[in-house]
């Protein structure tokens, strides 16, 4: 698999590899609090009831660079129709009998590389682990918060494991979004559980209810 600094390195118009002259606001060729017109139409923004004055662009309707170690990318926007969020995400499905977590596995690749563009190592993310009632799914998710220009923003890597059939549904996920998204409309929206580890995992995909 193609590795995302590599890429991140690409869409940055082969800037220095000092750490210094890189935008670490960027992702894909997208720039958070860019205007969304840039990369989609306006009118194809999706508002939705549990968060107004959001606008969500599914992958069908915006124009970026695309990461072929992704399947699938969105954005949402505030009412000014600035970027707040930018994510992509992966889906890996396994086999419950020979699961050996290959989203986690992916998902650490990822924080030892992108922890260069930050200048910080990857003790810094802070770990937490998350329960959906939603969509009966629990997270695995490394967070790091940073600040740029007088804003804050939080990076957000995470794997969401859920019962796919007879299966493992998995989900690598890459997320940047501003701090005040994320407070407003993310901080609260799981229930915090203690760390879980393969075992449990697959074990609760195959009963798949609600803990």
């Amino acid at each position: 698999m193609k590795r995302l600094l590599l890429i991140l390195i690409l869409t940055l118009s082969f800037q220095s590899w000092a750490i210094s002259e890189v935008n670490i606001g960027s992702l894909f060729g997208v720039k958070i609090l860019d205007d969304v017109k840039l990369y989609a139409n306006e009118k194809d923004g999706i508002e939705h009831d549990v968060r107004p004055n959001i606008l969500y662009f599914s992958d069908e309707v915006i124009d970026i660079e695309r990461n072929d170690d992704f399947d699938r990318f969105y954005l949402r926007t505030d009412n000014k129709f600035k970027i707040i969020n930018i994510t992509g995400k992966r889906y890996l499905t396994e086999k419950n009998k020979t699961f050996v977590n290959v989203c986690l596995t992916e998902k650490n690749k990822l924080i030892k590389d992108l922890s260069t563009f930050f200048n910080a190592t990857e003790n810094e993310f802070e770990q937490k682990y998350w329960h959906w009632p939603k969509f009966k799914s629990i997270w695995d998710e490394s967070q790091l918060f940073y600040e740029e220009d007088g804003n804050k923003y939080l990076l957000s890597i995470h794997c969401s494991y859920r019962k796919s059939n007879e299966n493992i549904g998995a989900e690598l996920g890459v997320s940047w979004v501003t701090y005040n998204y994320y407070n407003k409309y993310i901080k609260d929206l799981w229930k915090k559980i203690n760390k879980f580890d393969d075992e449990f995992i697959k074990s609760y995909t195959q009963v798949s209810e609600n803990i």
